[in-house]
């Protein structure tokens, strides 16, 4: 589903973004809107568990033993190993279908994305937004984030996962 129709560079989408934050009208959402409501659950909720893109990519075994944990179904570290293989990025962006699953990103890139885009695999590398965002760019989100996390315990999240 795309909201926007936006066929320019970035420092235009960026800018787009920003006027439409105070708005709570985003591209795929408002991410403060989704993320904040869940994190005040998750502190009450011990049904729900955190998991961050980061730390998957870093140690991504330890963290499939976390999530299989957390469900009651432990299993042993050959099961976690395999798993985390074929859950990958690189593996994802191969395979990019998953069997027995009638998803809008089970359809051809062209049906969801803009033509001639990556879709919804792009790189699935931690810290490439810093080749997009310039020193400015940085800062005035930052400064939106901030703002948005006070007092959530997410604020500091940025400097854990070098955001900032």
């Amino acid at each position: 589903m795309k909201l926007f129709e936006y066929d320019g560079k970035w420092d235009g989408y960026f800018e787009m973004i920003m006027g439409y934050q105070n708005k709570k009208i985003l591209d795929y959402s408002d991410w403060f809107g989704i993320v904040l409501p869940w994190w005040k659950l998750s502190e009450n909720h011990p049904n729900i568990l955190n998991v961050y893109y980061e730390d998957i990519v870093e140690e991504p075994v330890s963290q499939v033993q976390r999530i299989a944990e957390h469900i009651g179904n432990p299993k042993d570290g050959a099961t976690y190993q395999k798993i985390a293989e074929a859950t990958t990025f690189h593996s994802m962006k191969t395979k990019k279908r998953v069997e027995g699953f009638d998803l809008q990103f089970n359809t051809d890139e062209g049906d969801v994305w803009k033509a001639g885009t990556p879709g919804m695999y792009r790189k699935g590398q931690i810290g490439d937004w810093k080749n997009y965002f310039t020193v400015s760019q940085n800062e005035r989100f930052n400064a939106v984030y901030q703002c948005a996390m006070m007092h959530s315990g997410l604020q500091n999240m940025g400097n854990r996962y070098e955001w900032n």
